[in-house]
Formats: structure tokens, C-alpha cells, sequence
């Protein structure tokens, strides 16, 4: 469903069902990559781009959906459908509920999609259009701003040139959006067509995302950049794991270097926060294990203050100054009481302090994702603080123990 926006200072606000607006009924399964995001009931469309993953709107995010595929007439059986279930849903990590930037969202399928006739998938771009190109927007939204159609909708819509667009919504489109649709109102994309795709001479240009209203003049329809964003997605969820490594600028003989082919962060990692700061890296290949690399094993059970643990990486020795070999650090966790007066209002559930109220010893700067092994349990992840050492300010790091299920079940699925 797309989101409706008001001016209000609270933000974007999404209404819960969505549709086309002075489109028509499209030729049952010309749309084959048309999925239905539900619930329980419709509340997004999206877009099946391989045998395993749907592209779709980040505000249309739920930790678990089942995909729906083959799909006309959303309230009939008609026999052609799949429907399968998410095994990992991941929004864009830049997107901002607030000013709907980075409106995208990955789906990873639990099992491929059987592609036939009737569910195919639509091809990314190569490019991004240009203004005054023809696309087609479909989805099962509003037919008339206010009725749900059952059937899926069609409606050709121009791409509108940057100018006109930001002329339509001051201040408010990023180069991660583009406006299509009629200035003078009548025809739209709308609520519940939101993750639906745009499709602009066979390739996903766009996914819809937001506008005032439904077919409003002067108010075209908000899509986000589907070229814009999946080049994020492609640059920044690439890392080359290293392994076996002592002195990272020298080449020693035991190192492993293994790119990765899975980024997941924590579904609910807060930036502004650092809550939930936890991340997984699924290797492109297996680990070679040996002497030189071992897994560490999770934790059992939370462990309580007063434990001495040990913290490692190659950050800054002295707050300012990189370590090549590398460092490590026995640290006490500190109580509960103690985190919180050392930061009062910022510790949550997920966090724990550890390190010396005295100052003089912690993790720093390029420690970051590290470990904090317990008893031999990766009890922490390297999160933040305030300095490096500082009196009164320990290390806060990322409680694994309350990450178990999650860690469990996303390894489990992918």
C-alpha cells in the first residue's frame, strides 16, 4: 500500500490498505512478477526479481510474510497461485520512516519460487529512465481513493522530469526517489499498491512508496529509485572476512581471506540509538578450520556482573593510534546500576557495560564488532561509549545472549 503523506510534523503516516486510481483491470497474469505481501490479509504489493527474492517498500516491513504469487483475483482461488513464507525480510539500512528516504525492502523467499507462466521475474534495471518515459504501475490499491479492487489493477503513467517533481514536493524528494503519474490528477498509484512495482520498458524502475492523497493535481505519485537503491544494497553488502590473522599489514602464512555473500543486520538496529547492535556475515564459502580458525561458541546464558572476559581487536592503542597487531584486554562486567548511571537514559536491554569506572583500559575506535568472549562465550559485540578509556564512561557492547533466537533462527534459514 502506498503511504499517504500530511503536513504534519509528525511525518509520514501509512494507511493500512492501498490501490489504483482511474487504471484498469489488467489482463489476468500479464504481470507475472506481481506478488501480494499478506498478513492474513493484503497489505503490500512487491515485486519477484529471481526465483528467491522480492523487492518491495521498507515501510511495508514485517518481521514475517508470506508472499503470494500467480495471483489475479486476491479473494478467489484460481489455481495458479504459491504462496511460500520469508525466511528474511531486510529493509534498506538507510531507510528513514520520517522523510520516506530509502524506501526499499528486500524479501528473501524460504524456498525458490516454481516460475512458469504465471509467476516470472521482472528484471532489475540497467539505467535509470528518463523523464517522459512510459512505465506501467499495477497493484490490487484503492480504485477510487477510498475502494479496494480485488482484481489487479494497470495504469500507464509517465516518469515526471526532477524539476517538476521537486516543484510538486518542496524540499522533500531525495536522488533515492522519482515522481510519475498525471499533474492533473485523475489517474495514481495508491494505498495498498505500496511495494509495488513501476515497470518502465521491461525493467523495475520503481517501487511505490508515497504522494498526498490519491490522484490529486499537482501531486503525482512518489516512487523510490529502484536503480538508486540497489546499487546501495550491491556496494555495501560485500566484505572481505579475514581469518587467521596476527599482524593485519603483514602476510604470515595462516590467513583465510573469504568474501561474503550474505550481509543481514539486525532487523531492528537503531542508529540513532545503537540499539540492537548486532550484525551476521554469511561467508561465500566454508572456513577452513584449523589451529589458526576456530568459532567461538554462543552463550548458554547471560552473564552476570563481576565476570572477567576478554576483549580483542586491532583498534586504537592510545584513542588515537591503530594497533597492527593484535590487542587484547580482561575486563569485568559492570552491574546494571553502573551502566546506567554512566549513561543514563541510553542503556537498554540489549546492552551491557563492561571495563573499569577508573578509565584507563577499554575497547576504542576499529575494535567495532569485536568480540567479548566469557568463559569461552561470545557474551559481546564491540558497540560504543564515549571516548575510548574515559573516566566514569566504560565500553557498552551488544548483549549476544539476547540475540540467540534470532541468531539461531536467521543461520538456521539461510
Amino acid at each position: 500500500m502506498r503511504s499517504l503523506v500530511f503536513l504534519l510534523l509528525l511525518g509520514a503516516a501509512f494507511a493500512e490498505d492501498d490501490k489504483i486510481v482511474g487504471g484498469y483491470e489488467c489482463q489476468p497474469y500479464s504481470q507475472p512478477h506481481q506478488v501480494s505481501l499478506n498478513s492474513g490479509y493484503h497489505f503490500c504489493g512487491g515485486s519477484l526479481v529471481n526465483a528467491n527474492w522480492v523487492v518491495s517498500a521498507a515501510h511495508c516491513y514485517k518481521s514475517r510474510i508470506e508472499v503470494r504469487m500467480g495471483e489475479h483475483h486476491i479473494k478467489v482461488t484460481e489455481g495458479n497461485e504459491q504462496f511460500i513464507s520469508s525466511s528474511l525480510v531486510i529493509k534498506h539500512p538507510r531507510y528513514n520512516s520520517y522523510t520516506i528516504d530509502n524506501d526499499v525492502m528486500l524479501i528473501k523467499l524460504s524456498r525458490p519460487a516454481t516460475l512458469n507462466q504465471y509467476v516470472q521475474p521482472v528484471a532489475l534495471p540497467t539505467s535509470c529512465a528518463s523523464a517522459g518515459t512510459m512505465c506501467l504501475v499495477s497493484g490490487w490499491g484503492n480504485t477510487m481513493s477510498s475502494v479496494s479492487g480485488d482484481r489487479l489493477q494497470c495504469l500507464r503513467i509517465p516518469i515526471i522530469s526532477d524539476r517538476d517533481c521537486q516543484n510538486a514536493y518542496p524540499g522533500m524528494i531525495t536522488n533515492a526517489m522519482f515522481c510519475a503519474g498525471y499533474l492533473e490528477g485523475g489517474k495514481d498509484s495508491c494505498q495498498g499498491d505500496s511495494g509495488g512495482p513501476v515497470v518502465c520498458n521491461g525493467q523495475l524502475q520503481g517501487v511505490v512508496s508515497w504522494g498526498y492523497g490519491c490522484a490529486e493535481a499537482g501531486h503525482p505519485g512518489v516512487y523510490a529509485k529502484v536503480r538508486y537503491e540497489l546499487a546501495y544494497f550491491s556496494r555495501n553488502s560485500r566484505i572481505e572476512v579475514r581469518m587467521g590473522e596476527h599482524h593485519i599489514k603483514v602476510t604470515e602464512g595462516n590467513e583465510q581471506f573469504i568474501s561474503s555473500s550474505l550481509v543481514i543486520k539486525h532487523p531492528r538496529y537503531n542508529s540513532y540509538t545503537i540499539d540492537n547492535d548486532v550484525m551476521l556475515i554469511k561467508l561465500s564459502r566454508p572456513a577452513t578450520l584449523n589451529q589458526y580458525v576456530q568459532p567461538v561458541a554462543l552463550p548458554t546464558s547471560c552473564a552476570s556482573a563481576g565476570t572477567m572476559c576478554l576483549v580483542s581487536g586491532w583498534g586504537n592503542t592510545m584513542s588515537s593510534v591503530s594497533g597492527d597487531r593484535l590487542q587484547c584486554l580482561r575486563i569485568p562486567i559492570i552491574s546494571d546500576r553502573d551502566c546506567q548511571n554512566a549513561y543514563p537514559g541510553m542503556i537498554t536491554n540489549a546492552m551491557f557495560c563492561a571495563g573499569y569506572l577508573e578509565g584507563g583500559k577499554d575497547s576504542c575506535q576499529g575494535d567495532s564488532g569485536g568480540p567479548v568472549v566469557c568463559n569461552g562465550q561470545l557474551q559481546g559485540v564491540v558497540s560504543w561509549g564515549y571516548g575510548c578509556a574515559e573516566a566514569g564512561h566504560p565500553g557498552v557492547y551488544a548483549k549476544v545472549c539476547i540475540f540467540k533466537s534470532w541468531l539461531d533462527q536467521t543461520m538456521a534459514s539461510n
